[in-house]
């Protein structure tokens, strides 16, 4: 419920990491996880770097900076992924562990300056 905050948190130029567990079909090849460190061009921008964690042969944590519109699900569409599953693990160091589907919290004070800082 605050625009400032969320901006800071979602524009690119403020470099708030945002990871993504990722499932997809058919399983990674290295040339691709290779790209996807490096950066995929989606409508003509290339996507900024990301860091790849391969968990199984299909499934990787990615963590990007950027907050285009989709842009996990555009990457994967773009080299040929179907993906199963996507959700976002983290934003900055604030994680989802042990909140369920639908459960909220409300951030601490230090969670918040960290993430605006």
């Amino acid at each position: 419920n605050d625009g400032d905050f969320a901006n800071k948190v979602m524009h690119p130029r403020y470099n708030v990491d945002k990871t993504y567990q990722v499932r997809v079909d058919p399983e990674f090849s290295q040339e691709d996880i290779e790209e996807i460190e490096e950066g995929v061009m989606i409508e003509g921008k290339k996507t900024t770097k990301a860091e790849v964690d391969l968990i199984k042969k299909n499934e990787i944590k990615i963590t990007i900076h950027e907050g285009r519109n989709r842009i996990i699900r555009k990457i994967m569409e773009k080299l040929g992924y179907k993906v199963y599953s996507l959700v976002r693990v983290s934003i900055g160091k604030i994680n989802i562990n042990g909140l369920g589907a639908g459960m909220v919290r409300e951030l601490t004070s230090e969670e918040i300056k960290e993430l605006i800082k």
